[in-house]
């Protein structure tokens, strides 16, 4: 960040920010220690800040909630995981 983008394949502008999450969850199923599935619910928030043209400088702070759901395998010392979420921007739409 900042990194270079083309809203619309038309207006080239730079974007900057950060996102903050936090989450708290528990195991769901656990099989024979090797195989277990978490479950989490918690929230990100952040800002977004796209400028460098006139048609599209705008600052967007947001606060969405999320519930997640992460399986993981156990392989010896290795683990292998995924992470599925969905999140809701409940901030000020403007």
């Amino acid at each position: 960040m900042p990194q270079t983008i083309q809203v619309k394949d038309t207006i080239k502008c730079k974007i900057t920010g950060f996102v903050l999450g936090v989450a708290c969850g528990k195991a769901l199923i656990t099989k024979s220690g090797l195989f277990s599935t978490f479950l989490y619910i918690g929230f990100n928030t952040g800002r977004l800040r796209m400028y460098g043209n006139e048609l599209v400088n705008q600052k967007n702070p947001f606060f969405s909630p999320k519930v997640g759901l992460q399986p993981k395998i156990k392989l010896g010392r290795l683990a292998i995981s995924f992470i599925i979420e969905y999140e809701y921007d409940i901030s000020n739409s403007n």
